[in-house]
């Protein structure tokens, strides 16, 4: 890796000449390596120019932006520059322009301090916010459609969602005064990072210049980073003068205690200010394993929205538009079969799409029931088609007399880990979804926890008949 900066004698930086769409192209193979919530963080707005030689000029807007991308993504960045160039990996440079005067190129202007006594501006902290007024007209024309597809219009609403959407368009058009925070929480592919985007892209289309959006994990590592590079002063800055502070996936936070820490400090600055705060996680507050409970009470006072899986209609409503996205007409029959086998994913849904329209357009085959059969059991397997997780959880429930929030719960006793583990296993058995999946789905459990259930489950079963039976009449009842 290299660090170089060449300037004509005006003080503009001089660059060879090169293919502005193959920099387009890089940038969305980031894109697609990093998820949207990073790349609209530290890669908006940059400038990539692949070289003769083997090397690849990224061109960013502070000295800030340089070290932070050479110590965590200079890999990356030669290996996506690599398979859209098809040449050997390349060697990265990473180059800041010359500028006049010290106001960081994504910072708030202000002529006064902000209340709170934090002034933006005064420190070339290099915060990546998108809509500043040196962001170019080209960069908003590469992520035009990134932006498209989060906003609000993008997002089909059913019963399982129409609260949660209503909860954030009142966010987004009166950001600070009400539902502060704002949590939305479900398990993966439910639409929270999409709302989350949403709100994240009506605030920049009002002309906020600081709201910073990003991941839980990345707020994680930019505080442990500002600690290592003795920047802390600057991170909080950043971070305490925001006009909106947005974070996926919170519950990265877990049994992270320093960081919990500076984010409860955070909290408390931006929420004093009026600042809005809008908070994702796969469980709700009181379910998320080693948060705080200072934390707990603080989301608790905001607006809590659970976001479920879609219905049967919205789901056939999301596969036609996914297609028509796509340039994909779907016969009704077609999209009510896939609706029918995936029922608690929209990610899912998106991809059986995405794997119809190779079908199609690469593999030059029908559109039919017969194909979409074969798709469907090469991505999900032979899985019962009648059973999803959602069915699992209430036949569970039922047999048990429990409550769902107990099922999914992080309590640890005997009553309510068996059943647990017995959806689990259930799960594993009669459904397509990963490990991961059935994890995500129980309350936020990992691969290795939903692995130890079945294999204890599967022990257990023929040595205890009153589990046997139970099995029996919670599969009798779903296979009905």
């Amino acid at each position: 890796m290299n660090f170089s900066l060449e300037s004509e004698p005006g003080g503009a930086l001089a660059l060879p000449s090169f293919e502005p769409e193959q920099g387009a192209r890089i940038l969305d193979e980031i894109r697609r390596r990093v998820g949207e919530t990073t790349f609209t963080t530290w890669f908006e707005g940059l400038e990539v120019h692949p070289r003769r030689g083997g090397r690849v000029e990224v061109i960013v807007p502070t000295s800030f932006h340089r070290t932070y991308l050479s110590d965590r993504y200079q890999t990356l960045i030669a290996d996506a520059t690599a398979t859209i160039t098809g040449t050997e990996t390349p060697e990265v440079d990473f180059c800041v322009p010359a500028r006049s005067g010290r106001t960081p190129p994504f910072a708030t202007v202000t002529d006064k301090p902000e209340a709170g006594g934090f002034e933006p501006g005064a420190f070339d902290v290099g915060s990546p916010q998108p809509n500043s007024s040196e962001t170019t007209a080209k960069s908003e024309d590469t992520t035009s459609k990134s932006r498209e597809k989060y906003a609000f219009d993008g997002f089909i609403t059913g019963a399982a969602n129409r609260f949660a959407l209503a909860a954030a368009r009142a966010v987004a058009e009166r950001p600070g005064e009400q539902y502060n925070p704002l949590f939305l929480h479900g398990s993966v592919g439910q639409g929270k990072t999409h709302l989350l985007q949403a709100i994240t892209a009506a605030y920049r289309a009002r002309g906020f210049k600081k709201v910073i959006s990003i991941s839980c994990a990345q707020f994680a590592d930019d505080f442990i980073a500002s600690i290592a590079g003795n920047r802390i002063e600057e991170f909080r800055v950043r971070y305490r003068s925001a006009e909106a502070l947005l974070i996926d996936d919170i519950h990265f936070l877990e049994a992270k205690n320093r960081t919990q820490e500076e984010f409860f400090h955070t909290f408390n600055a931006l929420t004093n200010l009026g600042r809005q705060i809008v908070l994702t996680s796969d469980a709700a507050p009181g379910e998320i394993s080693g948060l705080g409970e200072r934390l707990v009470s603080r989301f608790r006072k905001g607006l809590v929205v659970p976001l479920s899986p879609p219905d049967l209609v919205t789901r056939i409503e999301i596969i036609e538009r996914k297609g028509a996205d796509q340039g994909l007409e779907i016969p009704p029959d077609v999209a009510e079969l896939i609706a029918k086998r995936v029922r608690d994913n929209v990610r899912a849904l998106e991809g059986v799409v995405l794997r119809l329209h190779s079908l199609v357009h690469l593999e030059k085959r029908r559109l039919d029931l017969e194909n979409t059969r074969a798709v469907l059991s090469e991505l999900f397997g032979d899985a019962n088609p009648r059973i999803d997780l959602m069915q699992i959880q209430n036949a569970v429930v039922h047999e048990f007399d429990m409550k769902v929030s107990d099922l999914h719960s992080r309590k640890r006793t005997r009553s309510i880990v068996v059943p647990r583990q017995i959806g689990m296993y259930l799960a594993r058995r009669h459904t397509g979804a990963s490990l991961g999946e059935i994890g995500l789905f129980f309350g936020g459990r990992d691969h290795t926890t939903v692995l130890h259930a079945v294999q204890k489950i599967e022990q257990v079963r023929d040595q205890d008949a009153s589990l046997r039976r139970r099995l029996d009449t919670i599969e009798s009842a779903l296979l009905r």
